[in-house]
Order: C-alpha cells, then structure tokens, then sequence
C-alpha cells in the first residue's frame, strides 16, 4: 500500500505556544499574523510566498492581566500589533497614579514613535487583560519596509492620518465648542476603532469618560454632560466602558 503524503505544515505551527502561569501553556489557537495586518493596514497583503520568512520574524508575545509590555522612559526594541485582548497606554505621575491615554484592542498598531527613533517611551502600555501582542522588531520592520510591497505606504498613511487627527483635536481645543471638541473626539476614536454592528449606521467603541476628556481638552463633568445630552438627542448610546454612535451625528 502506497503511504498517503503528510499533510503541509499550518504557517501558525512555527509560533511557539506563550506561557500562562507558571508550569501552564496557551493552547488558544495563535492569531493570524497576515489577517492582523491586513486589518491594521488595510491596503497591505503579504505575498504567499513570503509569510513563512514573516511568520520567522514576527513573533507573538502573550500577556497575563496587570503585566506590564514596556515601561514609560524604557526605549521599545520593537513596535507592536495587538492580536487579541486589551492594552492600555496610561501616564504615571511621580506619586505612582495613572492617567489613561489609550485602550487598544486589534488590530492596533502602537510604539512606533519611540522605537524608530530610539527615544524612552513617553507611556506605559500593559495588559489590562489576558491579551497577545505581534513584536516587530529591528530585523521584521526593516525587511517589512524594504520587502514587502506597500507596507511603508500604508505605515506612513496609518501614522498621517493620527497626527491629522490629533492636529484637529489641538485645533479644536482652542477654537470650536465643547460639544464640537467631543463629536471630533468620538469621530476619531471611530476611525480608529470603531466596529460595525448589525446596523451599519452605528459604531460601537471601547473608551472611558477619562480618555475622552484628554482627547476633547475637556473635564470628566463636562463631558459626562455632553454624553447625557447625545443621548436625549438620539445618536449616543452608553454601556459599561463602551458607546455606541450614530454616523451621522458626528461632524
């Protein structure tokens, strides 16, 4: 009897299984690395016979609640992709309190600032949950630009498109009102996260009052205000540490 072939290796198999707890292993299936910057960057597909050298590169680091990815003053040896779970970006203070600058689930790309430019990080980003991150290093990133066809288009269109945000958001701050500062902050936020539910006219986002405060320029109780005033008015909807907005009431 003729042996039938083996079947081809799965490209995720050269991922190793991240460690848990102590004495544990990860036996969720690994995220897939060409999906997860597909989705970050929407214009780039791998060639098919480049993933396996990517997959070789890029590893995926995995991250228990409360640990922390790197520290604020730490210079990042890489930049990173979230695969699953939630990183938070937060401040410290000098008497040990958090600021939170950021909630970020996949597929957000983050750390790009301090790594090219090997300067401290001016945040902390660590887990808030169990949660898997993509490392691209120095080796991944370089090979990433010079390799892979569009990738260095679609990083510099990802990273104009936040300061044009963060631009407006500055620009706002000193001219428009308060209620125009938070539809540009929710408007950006949904660029940058927003995920479509069954009603195609709806956004849903992960975001605190705090976090959008700090991105309008504005108080907690302001906001909190504001908030309650989109929902009398129909185009906001809040659950637990999350909202849901109408397109077609943001500016």
């Amino acid at each position: 009897m003729s042996r039938r072939p083996a079947p081809a290796p799965s490209l995720n198999a050269v991922v190793p299984a991240l460690p848990t707890q102590r004495g544990q292993r990860d036996t969720r299936p690994v995220p897939d690395l060409p999906a997860s910057l597909t989705a970050a960057l929407p214009s780039v597909e791998i060639p098919h016979d480049m993933l396996r050298h990517l997959h070789t590169l890029v590893p995926c680091k995995g991250l228990r609640a409360g640990q922390t990815l790197f520290a604020e003053g730490q210079v990042p040896q890489a930049f990173y992709l979230v695969a699953d779970g939630e990183i938070e970006a937060r401040f410290m203070s000098e008497g040990g309190d958090t600021s939170t600058l950021e909630r970020m689930r996949f597929p957000r790309l983050f750390g790009l600032a301090a790594f090219v430019t090997q300067r401290p990080a001016r945040y902390e980003a660590a887990a808030l949950t169990d949660s898997r991150v993509w490392l691209i290093t120095q080796p991944a990133y370089r090979w990433l630009m010079d390799e892979c066809p569009g990738f260095a288009r679609a990083l510099m269109l990802e990273f104009a498109r936040r300061f044009e945000g963060n631009l407006g958001l500055l620009g706002a701050a000193r001219h428009d009102s308060a209620e125009q500062r938070l539809r540009l902050a929710l408007r950006q936020l949904v660029r940058e996260r927003g995920i479509a539910g069954a009603d195609p006219e709806w956004q849903t986002i992960t975001a605190t009052q705090l976090e959008l405060a700090r991105s309008a320029h504005l108080s907690r109780q302001t906001v909190n205000a504001l908030l309650a005033t989109a929902e009398t008015q129909g185009w906001l909807r809040r659950q637990y540490r999350q909202l849901s907005v109408k397109l077609d009431g943001l500016p």
